[in-house]
């Protein structure tokens, strides 16, 4: 749920929860309506593209391909585990995959398990991890710690993608997170982004809405496509973003740049793909509260011009998050399989400006606009011509 005033504040309340099987039915339809898309996918979701894909082929020492073998994907922030069982030319493909940090295990009578950890994936990824069983007692475990990271091989897709950790971690006014496309050399802070972040509009600087008014190599604004948990969040008036989730809500976005495949479509060449944060198998939260205001600041130019003292300016944004495991005493008690996340967020701000303006004087607001004609002359004299103005 998310509620949210431009007005003054911003109060942000944000809960999801993520669904296993095994889930008793009157729980899933008490909790379904926050459930995210990718689980119950609606006919707005783009399904795939808030997920990743692991693909690979097994094989021994020799290069022959191993049919038959079982491999076991386990999530280590969850717990939760996927099997499957090569085909005939040793392939196997793990599809709709939570992004996140997993451990792959194979096991095929007359090899030695194979086990290796740390597989990151993230959203929107396809990856390829080939295996290479030695001949043994499948007792004996071969277990790899440190390899290169999985090749996408299957698609032309380009992107770059922002962690989890560089959204908390790297500065940001606002706490915008979409801030961060900036690190991309492609995207440019053009007009339209600079008149929304400049400070002298009343909704920024840095507005949620404003930080999505840039452009990707030489585009147009309006042209990138904005999706949120496998759904559109885009307006449909210019194509800003709805709906800016919070730096602790936010668990990683990717930046599609001009080539990719047809699930993401909608756009004239850049997607930016965000996910939020799911609980998992312990419990985890965070409080927070960020300060900003003018006591180290400056004055201005035309406020120290005009005598005027500096204005104060403050900013709070604080809350919470808390995430993990549903248990319910008694009832329901299967913490790996149904996870719960959410949180708070509330920004109060006053932003004082100081504007130079033009007001009418006082003939002016009676009808008597006759200064007017005495200052053009003024400036026909100037300019050595004898037309006086009409």
């Amino acid at each position: 749920m998310h509620s949210r005033d431009r007005r003054g504040s911003t109060t942000n309340l944000f809960l999801f929860a993520a669904f296993r099987r095994g889930l008793l039915p009157a729980l899933a339809g008490a909790l379904v309506l926050v459930s995210p898309s990718g689980l119950f996918p609606t006919a707005s979701g783009q399904g795939q593209v808030a997920f990743a894909t692991l693909n690979g082929e097994v094989h021994d020492s020799s290069g022959a391909v191993v049919p038959g073998a079982t491999i076991a994907l386990s999530s280590e922030s969850t717990d939760i585990r996927r099997t499957f069982v090569t085909d005939s030319a040793g392939r196997y493909t793990f599809t709709q995959i939570q992004p996140g940090t997993y451990s792959l295990r194979v096991t095929q009578s007359g090899f030695q398990t194979y086990v290796q950890n740390g597989i990151t994936l993230a959203i929107g990824q396809t990856s390829t991890q080939d295996v290479e069983l030695v001949v043994g007692n499948l007792n004996q475990e071969v277990v790899v710690t440190a390899a290169a990271p999985p090749l996408n091989t299957s698609n032309a897709n380009l992107s770059a993608d922002v962690t989890g950790r560089q959204v908390t971690e790297l500065p940001l006014d606002y706490r915008a997170p979409f801030l961060l496309v900036t690190l991309l050399s492609s995207v440019n802070t053009g007009q339209i982004w600079q008149s929304f972040n400049s400070g002298t509009q009343l909704s920024g600087p840095g507005a949620d809405q404003d930080a999505s008014a840039f452009t990707f190599g030489g585009s147009r604004f309006g042209d990138t496509g904005f999706l949120l948990d496998g759904h559109w969040n885009g307006s449909n008036a210019w194509n800003a973003i709805m709906y800016s989730p919070s730096v602790d809500e936010t668990q990683e976005f990717k930046i599609q740049q001009n080539v990719f495949t047809a699930q993401y479509g909608r756009s004239m060449g850049n997607v930016v793909n965000a996910i939020t944060k799911s609980g998992t198998s312990s419990l985890h939260g965070d409080v927070f509260e960020f300060l900003r205001n003018s006591d180290l600041d400056a004055n201005n130019f035309f406020n120290n011009r005009a005598g005027l003292a500096k204005p104060h300016f403050e900013r709070n944004q604080f809350g919470f998050t808390a995430g993990g495991p549903v248990w319910i005493p008694k009832l329901y008690r299967q913490r790996n399989r149904t996870f719960f996340f959410g949180g708070y967020e509330g920004l109060r701000q006053s932003t004082p400006l100081t504007a130079v303006l033009t007001v009418p004087v006082g003939p002016f607001r009676s009808g008597d606009f006759s200064s007017l004609s005495h200052r053009a002359t003024d400036w026909n004299r100037r300019a050595g011509t004898s037309h006086p103005a009409r």
